[in-house]
Protein backbone atom coordinates (compact mmCIF):
# COMPACT_ATOMS: atom_id res chain seq x y z
CA UNK A 1 0.00 0.00 0.00
CA UNK A 2 1.55 3.56 -1.07
CA UNK A 3 2.22 5.40 1.97
CA UNK A 4 3.29 9.16 1.87
CA UNK A 5 4.95 11.10 4.64
CA UNK A 6 6.68 14.31 5.68
CA UNK A 7 10.23 13.44 6.90
CA UNK A 8 10.85 14.77 10.52
CA UNK A 9 13.92 12.54 11.46
CA UNK A 10 16.79 11.14 9.53
CA UNK A 11 19.39 9.87 11.92
CA UNK A 12 22.06 7.28 12.41
CA UNK A 13 21.08 4.16 13.79
CA UNK A 14 23.03 1.27 14.29
CA UNK A 15 24.09 0.30 11.08
CA UNK A 16 22.07 2.47 9.06
CA UNK A 17 19.16 5.03 9.31
CA UNK A 18 16.47 5.96 11.20
CA UNK A 19 13.88 7.76 9.56
CA UNK A 20 10.38 8.74 10.90
CA UNK A 21 7.77 11.24 9.68
CA UNK A 22 4.00 12.28 10.02
CA UNK A 23 1.79 10.30 7.52
CA UNK A 24 0.04 11.90 4.47
CA UNK A 25 -2.98 11.61 2.26
CA UNK A 26 -2.99 11.81 -1.25
CA UNK A 27 -3.18 15.93 -0.70
CA UNK A 28 -0.10 16.08 1.86
CA UNK A 29 -2.49 16.90 4.85
CA UNK A 30 -1.58 15.03 8.03
CA UNK A 31 -3.50 12.01 8.85
CA UNK A 32 -5.21 11.71 12.44
CA UNK A 33 -5.66 8.52 14.03
CA UNK A 34 -7.29 8.34 17.32
CA UNK A 35 -7.40 11.27 17.66
CA UNK A 36 -3.28 12.45 17.52
CA UNK A 37 -1.12 13.00 13.95
CA UNK A 38 -0.35 9.14 12.73
CA UNK A 39 3.31 8.86 13.06
CA UNK A 40 5.45 6.44 10.36
CA UNK A 41 9.22 4.44 10.73
CA UNK A 42 10.02 2.86 7.70
CA UNK A 43 12.42 -0.39 9.04
CA UNK A 44 13.93 -3.10 7.34
CA UNK A 45 13.85 -7.05 8.47
CA UNK A 46 17.68 -6.36 10.08
CA UNK A 47 19.01 -6.31 13.54
CA UNK A 48 17.49 -3.20 14.73
CA UNK A 49 14.94 -2.40 11.86
CA UNK A 50 18.03 -0.08 10.35
CA UNK A 51 17.41 1.59 6.60
CA UNK A 52 20.28 1.07 4.56
CA UNK A 53 22.50 4.69 4.50
CA UNK A 54 22.12 4.30 0.33
CA UNK A 55 18.90 4.18 0.12
CA UNK A 56 17.85 7.51 2.43
CA UNK A 57 21.29 9.28 2.90
CA UNK A 58 19.92 12.17 0.32
CA UNK A 59 16.27 12.17 2.34
CA UNK A 60 16.40 15.44 4.35
CA UNK A 61 13.57 17.02 6.57
CA UNK A 62 10.44 17.86 5.45
CA UNK A 63 11.04 15.94 2.16
CA UNK A 64 7.98 14.53 1.09
CA UNK A 65 8.70 10.82 1.07
CA UNK A 66 6.25 7.76 -0.66
CA UNK A 67 7.31 3.90 0.02
CA UNK A 68 5.34 0.93 -0.72
CA UNK A 69 4.53 -0.83 2.64
CA UNK A 70 4.25 -4.46 2.90
CA UNK A 71 3.41 -4.85 6.39
CA UNK A 72 3.89 -4.23 10.04
CA UNK A 73 5.81 -6.31 12.96
CA UNK A 74 3.60 -8.42 15.16
CA UNK A 75 4.28 -5.82 18.22
CA UNK A 76 0.72 -4.01 18.00
CA UNK A 77 1.40 -2.51 21.25
CA UNK A 78 5.29 -1.64 20.90
CA UNK A 79 6.53 1.45 18.13
CA UNK A 80 3.07 1.14 16.54
CA UNK A 81 4.41 3.51 13.85
CA UNK A 82 6.64 0.97 13.15
CA UNK A 83 6.16 0.05 8.62
CA UNK A 84 8.20 -2.74 6.67
CA UNK A 85 8.47 -1.49 3.06
CA UNK A 86 9.97 -2.40 -0.67
CA UNK A 87 13.01 -1.12 -0.53
CA UNK A 88 12.97 -0.16 -5.04
CA UNK A 89 9.77 1.23 -4.24
CA UNK A 90 10.88 4.18 -1.82
CA UNK A 91 10.97 7.31 -3.56
CA UNK A 92 11.59 11.24 -2.89
CA UNK A 93 8.39 12.87 -4.09
CA UNK A 94 9.61 16.78 -3.46
CA UNK A 95 11.15 18.80 -0.93
CA UNK A 96 8.93 21.58 0.81
CA UNK A 97 10.54 25.07 -1.27
CA UNK A 98 9.91 26.94 2.31
CA UNK A 99 11.72 25.68 5.91
CA UNK A 100 9.26 26.31 8.52
CA UNK A 101 10.59 25.25 12.19
CA UNK A 102 8.50 22.40 14.03
CA UNK A 103 7.25 24.71 16.52
CA UNK A 104 5.31 26.53 13.56
CA UNK A 105 4.35 23.57 12.51
CA UNK A 106 3.38 22.47 15.40
CA UNK A 107 1.07 25.82 16.24
CA UNK A 108 -0.34 25.62 12.23
CA UNK A 109 -1.56 21.93 12.79
CA UNK A 110 -2.82 22.73 16.22
CA UNK A 111 -5.06 25.57 14.66
CA UNK A 112 -6.22 23.75 11.84
CA UNK A 113 -7.23 20.40 13.85
CA UNK A 114 -7.50 22.29 17.58
CA UNK A 115 -11.16 19.96 18.08
CA UNK A 116 -9.91 17.15 16.54
CA UNK A 117 -6.38 16.37 18.13
CA UNK A 118 -4.41 16.40 21.18
CA UNK A 119 -0.44 17.19 20.48
CA UNK A 120 2.04 15.08 22.41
Amino acid sequence: MPTRFVCLANSFKEGGRCLAGIELDKNNNPIIANGRLKWVRPICNTPHGEVPTDLVAHIEVLDIIEIEVTGYPDKEDYQSENALFFYSLFEKLFSLNFKISLLEMSIEIRLKYAADIRLV
